[in-house]
């Protein structure tokens, strides 16, 4: 009886033993492996998307999309709508009524932009505040450039003129002499860094949406994505 009662006790002591491992090394391997499948999935999901869009991550590799492919379809298009953090392009489709009445309001806004200059590069901006309200502002050339006015600063300055700095989102728009610019409105160094003045104030991230002339290119992000380590000064208190 004893021998049995030693030989149990041996055994719940290997079993405690293998549990202890088994959660150390095994299920900690499959959630990495898990997240890593996760993650591939997503790649091939959003690459499966960007190609039914007729603009494949890789240009060059760019093919029909495989049957096995439109799987993958609904992962990505989900997963473009819930994560505005990164930097992605998307259709017009996908954006939220929201983010088009704001894009669209943009649009509406660059019949006021200046540029009588080289190329006539014209844009436009809107904004969103904490409250909902839409702000709009153009770009404004000058004879000399380094004084141009950006429409990312116009907009922000106009919203500070109306007392709002607690700015959430920024739709970004342009044209050009030829009425036709290709890809997607990009915010300049410069009016990174002023919008980070923001983000200071605030605490809060700026998403982001860039648009070529007619919507048919958009990438949506964020300030933080476009101005990783931003630089950030001590306030006066």
């Amino acid at each position: 009886m004893d021998r049995i009662r030693t030989k149990i006790s041996k055994i719940l002591v290997y079993y405690t033993i293998y549990l202890e491992v088994y959660d150390i090394f095994i299920l900690k391997a499959r959630t990495f492996s898990f997240r890593a499948e996760s993650w591939c999935w997503l790649t091939y999901s959003t690459e499966s998307y960007n190609k039914q869009e007729g603009r494949g991550l890789r240009p060059n590799k760019a093919i029909q999309l495989k049957k096995e492919e439109k799987m993958g379809l609904a992962c990505a298009k989900m997963w473009l709508l819930k994560n505005s953090d990164a930097i992605m392009e998307i259709s017009y489709d996908l954006l939220s009524p929201e983010e088009k009445e704001l894009l669209d309001s943009a649009e509406k806004e660059l019949v006021n932009a200046y540029n009588p200059y080289n190329g006539q590069a014209r844009v436009s901006s809107a904004i969103r505040t904490a409250t909902g309200e839409v702000i709009v502002g153009a770009s404004m050339a000058n004879a000399s450039s380094t004084v141009n006015l950006c429409a990312e600063r116009v907009v922000i300055g106009q919203a500070n003129a109306q007392g709002h700095r607690d700015i959430r989102e920024l739709a970004l728009i342009g044209t050009d002499a030829d009425g036709i610019v290709e890809n997607p409105i990009m915010p300049c160094g410069v009016c990174r860094q002023f919008m980070q003045e923001i983000v200071t104030i605030t605490g809060q991230d700026i998403s982001i949406i860039c648009s070529n002339s007619d919507k048919t290119r958009i990438i949506k992000t964020s300030l933080s994505e476009l101005l990783p380590m931003a630089y950030s000064g001590s306030p006066v208190k």
